[in-house]
């Protein structure tokens, strides 16, 4: 099963890549904790669907960590509201 899931194009412009978020149990271990969200887990896609190995996912960590009483997501509230 999967866990919470977000896309957006956090790329640089004009890149064509999408970033995704996922959050699964005992993902992040591997961070340090000044840096660890939890468990989510970044990531960026190339048009073709590859995974971009080179892709600056430690700016991902860090904008996210000011979020961490949210669930480190900025659109928590929203979910938390959303109809079921």
């Amino acid at each position: 099963m999967c866990g919470p899931f977000s896309a957006s194009n956090w790329g640089h412009e004009g890149s064509q890549q999408d970033g995704v978020m996922e959050k699964r149990a005992g993902w992040g271990v591997e961070y340090p904790e000044d840096i660890r969200n939890g468990e989510w887990e970044y990531a960026l896609f190339r048009p073709a669907g590859s995974r971009n190995e080179q892709a600056n996912i430690k700016a991902r960590f860090q904008c996210h960590k000011p979020k961490s009483a949210q669930d480190f997501v900025f659109t928590f509230a929203q979910l938390v509201s959303a109809p079921k």
